[in-house]
């Protein structure tokens, strides 16, 4: 990765990658470094939907190789000149395509990101810890559009976190989940997330209600969620009552699909 200069987006990519974590950020990110560690191999197209930075792009781009491939979709253009750049660093070990564009359940069409400056945090909802007043205007794309126009044959892993966008990028993969089903999916679940919720701050009642949306959607689409354990093993499965209780404000969960245990068996806990 390569954050150049001196300014706010670089001073913010140091503390973010290279001393450990988002401040106040209560989860912990090596699970799911060890989880695609294991299960991206070489020739595999792997989808990082918001890219941030580029953390998990440029890690999984050498596992993929010149064989596959890595597609990065990011919706921030404060933080597209640094994926560019980096992008460019990799050219001779991956394949890796920097797309600045949001991604949602409808294409050719323009939205509104809150609050751009909040790295790891901006939103194309008014979530309300982010400041409203500050946005910017961005494009949107679907996957399944996506998939079409670059000709994608295999999507093998996805890794999603777009602060409350989740299950709309879902919508505008549907096609995809009946022609290529990624066989894992790697989603950030806020569970204090309502997308449409302004108010300070928000209810208990909405905890985990997101969160068991998407779960119910992707289970309509084969897929079951698992906790990721820390060695990076598929753990149990994720019941959505499970979330409500839960200290933290934010779990990676691993979406597996009904085909992935017989096809790759070491990737589960025994």
């Amino acid at each position: 990765m390569l954050c150049r200069g001196t300014d706010s987006i670089a001073l913010a990519s140091t503390m973010h990658y290279f001393l450990g974590t988002i401040t106040g950020q209560d989860e912990d990110e090596r699970p799911v470094l060890n989880l695609l560690r294991r299960a991206v191999r070489p020739g595999d197209t792997v989808l990082d939907i918001g890219a941030n930075l580029g953390f998990y792009s440029f890690f999984l781009a050498p596992l993929c190789g010149k064989t596959g491939a890595v597609h990065a979709f990011e919706a921030n253009p404060i933080l597209i000149p640094h994926l560019r750049h980096s992008a460019a660093l990799n050219e001779a070990i991956a394949n890796i395509t920097v797309n600045p564009v949001a991604v949602g359940s409808e294409t050719n069409k323009e939205l509104r990101l809150y609050d751009p400056e909040r790295i790891g945090g901006s939103s194309l909802h008014r979530l309300p810890w982010l400041d409203s007043s500050k946005s910017v205007i961005v494009p949107m794309t679907t996957i399944d559009e996506y998939r079409r126009t670059q000709g994608i044959s295999r999507i093998d892993v996805v890794k999603i976190d777009i602060e409350g966008a989740e299950l709309d990028a879902f919508r505008g993969m549907d096609e995809s989940f009946t022609v290529c089903p990624p066989k894992l999916i790697v989603c950030e679940l806020a569970l204090m997330i309502a997308p449409g919720q302004d108010q300070r701050p928000p209810p208990a009642s909405i905890r985990g209600v997101y969160a068991a949306q998407i779960m119910e959607f992707l289970h309509s689409r084969n897929y079951e969620p698992h906790y990721i354990e820390a060695d990076g093993e598929v753990g149990l499965r994720v019941d959505a009552g499970e979330l409500v209780p839960m200290q933290q404000n934010l779990i990676n969960v691993a979406f597996v699909h009904r085909t992935l245990r017989q096809a790759r068996p070491d990737l589960f806990r025994a």
